[in-house]
């Protein structure tokens, strides 16, 4: 779990929908407590997706009124994409931009809106079927209102062309055109059927569009592009992300496919039951962090890693039933739990990580943690210029680089503050940076390297040659020379010896401990106490001391969390 920063927010999304409703009928509700996590985003973000469910899917819309079922029990393979430029190649519709030649049938976000006032998708689709067979290429279209569209043209002209001939067909005496809004993102996002026929064009501003499982599905599960997961779909089309897919899944279902990912399911099940535990309360302790997207946790290390049904086990899931609804308190407040691998023999102060400070999360003996774990002990080389590349990425430029020094270590013995030194000056590092900016695996390290090198003189006298070419002479004075092939030469004439240190075979050895952050409770440590008979309770309290254990809804009243 990549934890970079302390979030702030305690705050559980609670709404009562039918969106997850197992019970007796599709217009049930209940109070469900759910997550919002962003499966596509920002770079990765998806212009197409194929979703399905074994016994079909409901396309929804979900806004202030609640969510609305638009079409019931859709069966097959459907492809969800933004109602944007396509072009068809290999039977695959791609994405491409208006001003690009491109080969094949193109697509565009270009429509003819023909009837504005069907009933609902039923009378939308029979009206759409009805213009078919006069030739129109029709289907339905949802924007707040059912309406029937036609085609998908490139550019407004085309559209034009097309509208003068299908007023008579569909016996309108005008037919609007509808594109893409000048100066911000479309909102409207195409759905097809496996034959390529359009199902519907969903373009109302004022609700998402939901996919789900139909109820029928036992359990509630559907892919999307070969992966499954519990709960249903939201796609978004906005700035920076188009277009944008979210899981949302209640929290202990997606807890089944995070505890899985975090730890192996073999490992013992009070282990198990450690990750469930401050897998939950990272999850509610950070909900709303992509708030700009609309989502709250991602997939990746920068959350937790998630990859929903296909990564559960029996296992893990036994793991997060046992624990169902458990949390870390700290007096009235959620305890912010962060975990991570190995601790190499000692947790660390938060304080020398994030620079934050919490009574609960203090360096704490780690004395169980198996010493053949992976990166218990690690050792890793980087070239001096390895090290000048790394500091640039972080916007450094210190030059040729010379030498790293640590100036200060925590009381658990970990890097808290390094300085490095090249040609162009010197840079300091402090906390987790002194591990992040190398790709260390954990602040625990010592540091040699080769860059200063020893020269003997005749008379025997030493100098320290920093990088770069460089001769001693007689006298012990240093000139810097021209470059040679040999790292060691003999200077004829004066009989000086000529020791040679480059900045590009330079190379800095770190030799360290643990893996991770070394915040929170180690995994490796947690496997540790529990291979010793200790049970979930009292390894999280050792890790996390000042802490009490209770239920997420242990008060009425306590914060917003309850039902």
């Amino acid at each position: 779990m990549g934890c970079k920063r302390i979030a702030a927010a305690l705050l559980i999304a609670i709404l009562t929908v039918a969106l997850f409703s197992t019970g007796a009928g599709a217009n049930q509700s209940i109070a469900v407590e759910f997550v919002r996590i962003g499966l596509y985003y920002g770079e990765t973000a998806s212009s197409s997706a194929v979703v399905s469910a074994v016994n079909g899917l409901s396309i929804c819309r979900s806004g202030n009124d609640g969510i609305k079922v638009l079409v019931p029990n859709v069966r097959g393979k459907i492809t969800v994409r933004k109602d944007a430029w396509f072009y068809r190649s290999n039977n695959v519709l791609k994405e491409y931009l208006p001003a690009q030649n491109v080969p094949g049938e193109k697509y565009g976000p270009y429509h003819l809106r023909i009837i504005t006032g069907c009933a609902d998708y039923s009378d939308a689709m029979i009206r759409a079927e009805a213009l078919k067979a006069k030739g129109v290429p029709a289907y339905p279209a949802f924007t707040g209102k059912w309406e029937v569209w036609a085609g998908f043209y490139t550019a407004s002209e085309q559209a034009l062309i097309d509208a003068a001939k299908f007023r008579s067909a569909a016996g309108v005496p005008s037919i609007d055109i509808t594109g893409p809004p000048a100066g911000r993102v479309n909102p409207g996002i195409v759905i097809e059927n496996e034959e390529g026929n359009t199902l519907l064009v969903y373009s109302d501003t004022a609700a998402t569009l939901h996919i789900r499982p139909d109820e029928s599905n036992d359990p509630r599960i559907f892919s999307i592009n070969g992966s499954r997961y519990r709960g249903a779909l939201e796609f978004r089309r906005q700035d920076g992300s188009d277009m944008t897919v979210i899981n949302l899944v209640d929290v202990e279902s997606y807890l089944y496919g995070v505890v899985a990912c975090e730890m192996q399911s073999w490992a013992p099940i009070e282990a198990l039951k450690c990750q469930a535990v401050v897998a939950r309360n990272y999850t509610y302790s950070n909900l709303n962090k992509f708030s700009k997207w609309g989502f709250d946790l991602d997939t990746t290390v920068q959350t937790q890693i998630y990859k929903g049904f296909d990564a559960e086990t029996p296992a893990t899931n036994r793991a997060v039933d046992e624990t169902r609804g458990i949390v870390l308190w700290y007096g009235d407040r959620l305890a912010q739990c962060f975990y991570f691998s190995s601790s190499g023999g000692r947790t660390e102060d938060v304080k020398n990580v994030w620079g934050s400070d919490f009574p609960y999360l203090k360096s704490v003996e780690d004395p169980y943690e198996s010493g053949t774990s992976a990166y218990y002990t690690w050792t890793k080389t980087l070239t001096a210029r390895e090290v000048q590349d790394c500091l640039k990425r972080r916007g450094y430029d210190v030059g040729e680089v010379s030498g790293i020094d640590i100036v200060k270590r925590s009381e658990a013995g970990r890097a808290v503050e390094i300085k490095v030194t090249g040609t162009r000056g010197s840079v300091t590092l402090m906390r987790e940076a002194c591990r992040t900016v190398f790709g260390l695996y954990s602040q625990w390290f010592d540091v040699s390297s080769d860059t200063g090198v020893s020269v003997a003189s005749q008379s025997r006298s030493a100098k320290t040659v920093l990088p770069g070419l460089w001769s001693v002479k007689s006298d012990g004075s240093l000139a810097k020379i021209a470059a040679v092939d040999n790292k060691t030469a003999v200077v004829a004439g004066d009989g000086s010896i000529v020791y040679i240190a480059s900045s590009e075979s330079a190379r800095f050895t770190f030799t360290g401990r643990g893996y991770g952050h070394a915040v929170g409770m180690s995994q490796e440590g947690a496997k540790g106490f529990a291979n010793l008979g200790k049970k979930y309770d009292e390894i999280l309290l050792h890790y996390f001391p000042g802490t009490y254990i209770d239920d997420i809804y242990r008060s009425a009243s306590l914060n917003g969390y309850r039902k």
